[in-house]
């Protein structure tokens, strides 16, 4: 998979701390599409007993974060194979977003080049939405 990473940065390096980020560019130009997931852990002791579970003693995911990135990672594995037509599609693996230190550390990390997006997405738990509905809104969140 060849996945170049934003403009100053290498596809190895990380950004943020431990943040991540793949450029897949289009044909053509046009407008940018950045896709951010959150990929850290809660200090929550995990209780399951699933193989799937931690092996970090200490450290679990409770709120949804694996699924959003295998969601964002399926998408990737799509766009090595199909890019986009126009434009850009950026996809960004935020840290700390629990402490809502990742999103600083990354718009503050000098490798970061804060795309001129036209749609940014973001995966999030919204407690007391119905199952299946979606919650769509303009501007920050």
């Amino acid at each position: 998979m060849s996945l170049s990473v934003f403009h100053r940065m290498k596809s190895s390096q990380t950004f943020g701390g431990t943040g991540l980020a793949f450029v897949f560019n289009g044909a053509d130009s046009g407008p940018t599409t950045l896709i951010r997931s959150e990929l850290d852990a809660l200090p929550i002791e995990e209780t399951n007993t699933f193989s799937h579970r931690s092996q970090v003693k200490g450290v679990s995911h409770k709120c949804g974060h694996d699924g959003h990135m295998s969601i964002v990672t399926a998408l990737g594995a799509e766009l090595s194979k199909s890019r986009p037509q126009k434009g850009r599609v950026v996809l960004c693996f935020q840290p700390a977003e629990e402490t809502g230190m990742g999103a600083i550390q990354v718009v503050n990390d000098v490798r970061f080049c804060y795309p001129q997006t036209g749609l940014c997405v973001c995966f999030a738990q919204l407690p007391g939405l119905a199952l299946g509905k979606v919650a769509v809104r303009n501007g920050y969140v």
